[in-house]
C-alpha cells in the first residue's frame, strides 16, 4: 500500500519547479500497482499540457479519473489511439513509453481504458 503522504510527497517534489500542477484527490492508501497506473495515466496527460496546466488525480472507489486543463494542448494523436489500441504500437519512442505501457497493464488487469480530448482538457479514465 501507498499512503496519501507518500504519493503527494512524491508529486511536490516532482511537479514544484514545473508548469503544470499535479492535484491528488485521494484521501486513502493504494495499492502500489493502482498508484503505478495513475502515475502512468499522469504522464499522458501531462504530455498534452507542454505549455503548463493543471492535472487532477481522482479516484471514487471504482474508477480512476486523470484530467488535464490547460490553455493549450498538444495532443499527438497516434499516441492517444495507441491507449484504445487492442496490440498498442510497438514503434512508440522512449519518451513516451507510459504509451504503451498503460495500455499493456490494464488489459493484465481486465480493465478498459476510455480517453477523451477537447479544446481545453485531456481525460483518462479506467
Amino acid at each position: 500500500m501507498v499512503g496519501r503522504d507518500e504519493v503527494t510527497s512524491l508529486l511536490e517534489g516532482l511537479y514544484r519547479d514545473r508548469r503544470v500542477k499535479v492535484h491528488w484527490r485521494l484521501t486513502t492508501a493504494m495499492e502500489r500497482g493502482e498508484v503505478r497506473l495513475a502515475f502512468l495515466a499522469l504522464q499522458c496527460v501531462e504530455a498534452a499540457l507542454p505549455y503548463g496546466g493543471q492535472i487532477t488525480i481522482s479516484h471514487d472507489g471504482e474508477e480512476w479519473c486523470i484530467g488535464g486543463t490547460g490553455e493549450r494542448l498538444k495532443v499527438d494523436q497516434a499516441l492517444w489511439d495507441n491507449l484504445a489500441a487492442v496490440a498498442p504500437h510497438s514503434e512508440v519512442t522512449p519518451s513516451d513509453v507510459q504509451f504503451a505501457l498503460l495500455p499493456l497493464l490494464l488489459r493484465d488487469t481486465g480493465r478498459a481504458l476510455l480517453s477523451s480530448i477537447d479544446a481545453a482538457k485531456v481525460t483518462i479514465r479506467f
